[in-house]
């Protein structure tokens, strides 16, 4: 009885083998101030789904976000703007490439924004919404 709601349905089950969504950073290209933080995540990333940009081949993964990250000192302690070059993925031309760009003032707000979009690229449902 107390695991009734625990059945799979179809929204719930899908394949689980490999990441969906595959983060991509080239962490020797980011701001000095992130590069040892992001080289550790990337070393210890429990899924998977977060790797260094220049070591992948484009075919890795179905889907990929390629992120990368700018100071921005007009912006006040604790924001962070993330943005990307398409609306969603699916949006994306043939070849070209899904970015992420990430804005902050603070080290800390930049790895929230990236907490945010690890996140996000786990959801089953931003594969699934257009």
């Amino acid at each position: 009885m107390v695991n009734d709601y625990l059945v799979p349905d179809d929204v719930m089950v899908y394949n689980t083998d490999r990441n969906a969504v595959l983060i991509m950073i080239e962490h020797t290209h980011q701001p000095v101030e992130l590069q040892d933080g992001i080289f550790k995540l990337i070393s210890y990333a429990p899924h998977g789904n977060l790797v260094n940009g220049n070591a992948m081949d484009d075919e890795s993964s179905e889907f990929q976000w390629h992120v990368n990250f700018v100071h921005d000192t007009n912006l006040h302690e604790g924001e962070y703007i993330s943005a990307s070059n398409y609306n969603c993925y699916s949006d994306r031309l043939d070849g070209d490439r899904f970015e992420i760009q990430i804005r902050y003032h603070r080290k800390i707000d930049a790895f929230r924004a990236l907490g945010k979009i690890l996140g996000g690229a786990r959801d089953y449902m931003v594969l699934t919404a257009s």
